[in-house]
């Protein structure tokens, strides 16, 4: 029978394949090598079959299969295997097999190495633990041009004897076409050859010993390389809900991030470079994000367009943000009762102070930085001269860039921009009358609008799209680059997720840990550290400059600013090699700020008397009972004088510039990424793409494998072992 048939030339392999300890890593490592799951290749079964025989069909058959790292094999009830591999570390992998053939029960082992691509080695031990000898096979595979040819060398030790080595060959000469073949010393030999579709493949097998022909069938979750064209097809996309870099972990309200930035970004670029898409549908739903991320995303979308495909946007309504996303469309097309909304852009500056004389609350701070403007939401009835100067500089810059993108994109003049946006509130036949979409028309009918446009019309998911992996080829694992997300406001400690909003803070041990492991990480090539923060604490934010800095001596440290990437956030960003921002990126605001709050008068409002009994003339000095004294207010002047002064030497440090300049640029002003490009601030406008692709060629490396950390810590499980960790750190 098929499962019983043994021999020296197949070693530890199927009964007629000719497989290799050292190469054969999905489902059929059940039979070479265990260690093989490790590389967890997804699903695949294989059915094999024996033609050379007048047995029965279940006993000409056999089922092999893999789930991720764990792997079977049936065939009748005389043998059946279970398997299970593990990665160990960066290229080792240990793999174990149980056994039962007949009534009899095994347990083998093996290890997989691979130290770079061109190299695989593996070794097997049989039978542990028996009284019989056991059954030893190390094999090498190698790789002297690509992973489309492989040789291969297997040879077992048995009773202490060498039996004769196997030598081994299998290529993929065109895509889609395998070719395997096995020879001894001794003359045996095994054939095996057959066609692969992606996520179906079939094949024969031909021997000159126990059985002569076989044949395969094996599916797969992973696609497999084909040399049959896919179907052209569009891609379609929804751009709903908030979109961010990072989704927070657990909160009671939830988390309403939709898509990642990179995963919205990756999606469009996989999409460009994939010749069976012929074009997008973006479906836009009211996103939400900033003005520097719908940038990237828009940039995307213009980069794809240009590669020669079509892009279609649907809306039941556009707004600022998503007209925007959708101006350079080859066709924009909203619902029949829907509308477009381009009123223009606007800043509210809340300020509360009247409402904390009433509370009997009032603000007591020092400053360095005349447009450091944070603390006059507190202390100020309206905008100051200096706020107010940024703010309209910065509103200025983001009109132009707006209305110029609208202009060039439908075809427009400047003074018909204007003319629009001055108007703002447009029906869907108005919209459509005045050149802002192409068509109308209900969801529901959208898919035949474009068949009858686009002959053929086929279409699929995004979800579906993303979740349709390529088989890994490669033995070892590629180069990579780590990309470090600093999201939100900068504090000690660790990074957390607000249990109730939702909300996400970066925490500088977090951060300075994901830097220090991707320093050390020898097979890290690059670090790319991607900031969404208005800024925070001091400290920490040295902390992370501080951490980057000793990174930058090892290897290239590039930084993304997402929408913001002020204060702190462009305190932990200076010391870059290589800054993006986007154009729209608020940035800057290199100042400093010291507040406390005087609550005194409430306090008495509300009955409730505080005394103070003190040693140390300033033990008090940041009591809400009182304002600082003259000598409180020089000495904290000077120490976030000095802190200033700190900041803006390193940042001349880091940007090659005088200290001079940077304080003539900062001062505690708000800049936009276009500003700041022009100043100096940072080095290229563009995303988080355009910093990956930098950093490629930074270390002069095509294919890479990104390492986003820090890790997501999600859940209840995680929040309640943080609050015991916290807890016995503050006790202890």
């Amino acid at each position: 029978m098929l499962s019983i048939i043994l021999s020296c030339f197949i070693i530890t392999s199927t009964p007629f394949m000719p497989l290799s300890v050292a190469t054969t890593d999905d489902a059929l490592a059940v039979y070479s090598n265990p260690a093989g799951l490790g590389i967890s290749h997804g699903f695949n079964l294989y059915y094999l079959h024996n033609f050379s025989n007048n047995e029965s069909f279940w006993d000409k058959s056999t089922f092999v299969g893999q789930v991720g790292a764990l792997g079977f094999a049936y065939s009748d009830l005389h043998d059946f295997r279970l398997s299970l591999g593990s990665k160990i570390t960066e290229g080792v992998y240990f793999g174990t097999t149980f056994r039962k053939y007949s009534s009899k029960h095994f347990w083998d082992a093996g290890i997989l190495y691979r130290p770079i691509r061109q190299l695989s080695l593996g070794t097997t031990v049989q039978s542990i633990g028996q009284k019989v000898n056991n059954h030893y096979v190390v094999g090498i595979g190698f790789r002297p041009w690509s992973n489309r040819y492989t040789l291969t060398c297997d040879a077992s030790l048995d009773s202490a004897n060498w039996k004769k080595p196997a030598f081994g060959l299998e290529l993929e000469p065109i895509n889609g076409i395998e070719i395997k073949a096995k020879i001894n010393t001794k003359g045996d030999y095994s054939i095996q050859a057959g066609i692969s579709l992606e996520k179906f493949g079939i094949g024969t097998i031909k021997t000159n010993f126990t059985i002569p022909w076989g044949g395969y069938v094996r599916l797969n979750s992973e696609k497999r390389r084909t040399f049959v064209r896919p179907p052209k097809r569009f891609l379609e996309m929804k751009l709903s809900g908030s979109i961010a870099d990072q989704k927070p972990g657990f909160s009671l309200l939830g988390s309403s991030v939709n898509m990642t930035t990179y995963e919205v970004l990756n999606t469009i670029k996989k999409a460009k470079e994939d010749k069976s898409i012929i074009g997008l549908i973006i479906k836009i739903d009211e996103p939400s994000m900033g003005f520097g991320l719908a940038q990237e995303i828009k940039s995307a979308l213009k980069d794809f367009k240009n590669s020669n495909k079509k892009l279609i946007i649907y809306a039941s309504q556009l707004s600022n943000i998503g007209y925007y996303i959708a101006s350079n469309a080859d066709e924009i097309i909203i619902h029949p009762l829907g509308e477009v909304v381009i009123p223009g852009i606007t800043a509210r500056s809340m300020h509360l102070k009247r409402a904390m004389d009433k509370l009997g609350v009032e603000a007591d701070y020092e400053r360095v930085g005349k447009y450091k403007s944070a603390p006059e939401i507190f202390s100020e009835d309206t905008l100051s001269e200096p706020d107010r100067e940024a703010i309209n500089s910065m509103l200025d810059d983001y009109y132009e860039q707006i209305t110029k993108t609208i202009a060039q994109d439908r075809n427009l003049s400047q003074l018909e921009v204007d003319s629009l946006i001055n108007h703002g509130f447009f029906l869907a036949s108005e919209a459509k009358a005045s050149k802002l979409v192409n068509q109308l028309c209900y969801e529901d009918e959208l898919d035949s609008i474009l068949g009858k446009n686009y002959k053929g019309f086929r279409k699929i998911t995004s979800l579906h799209y993303m979740n349709d992996k390529d088989y890994e080829y490669n033995w070892c694992d590629l180069p990579k680059i780590a990309i470090i997300y600093a999201t939100g406001d900068i504090t000690q400690g660790e990074s957390g997720t607000d249990i109730l909003m939702g909300g996400i803070s970066c925490g500088a041990n977090s951060i300075v840990t994901a830097i220090r492991e991707a320093r050390k990480d020898k097979n890290v090539k690059a670090i790319i550290l991607r900031v969404d923060s208005p800024g925070g604490d001091g400290f920490a934010s040295d902390l992370i400059w501080r951490e980057l800095s000793i990174a930058k001596n090892t290897k290239p440290v590039i930084v993304s600013m997402g929408p913001v990437a002020a204060s702190g956030g462009y305190y932990i960003s200076m010391m870059a090699d290589k800054i993006f921002a986007s154009p729209a990126t608020i940035t800057g605001s290199i100042g400093v700020f010291s507040m406390k709050f005087i609550t005194k008068e409430l306090y008495s409002k509300l009955g409730i008397n505080y005394e103070t009994i003190k040693r140390g003339e300033h033990a008090d000095a940041f009591s809400q009972d009182r304002k600082f004294t003259d000598d409180e207010r020089a000495l904290f002047q000077k120490q976030i004088q000095d802190f200033y002064y700190q900041f803006i030497n390193k940042v001349a440090q880091g940007r090659h510039l005088t200290p001079e300049y940077v304080d003539s640029v900062g001062q505690g002003r708000v800049w936009t990424g276009n500003q700041a490009y022009q100043r100096k601030l940072v080095d290229s406008l563009g995303g988080l793409m355009n910093a990956i692709d930098y950093a490629k060629g930074e270390v002069k490396i095509k294919e890479v494998k990104l390492d986003f950390m820090p890790k997501p810590k999600t859940g209840l499980f995680n929040l309640t072992l943080n609050w015991i960790k916290t807890r016995i750190k503050n006790n202890f």
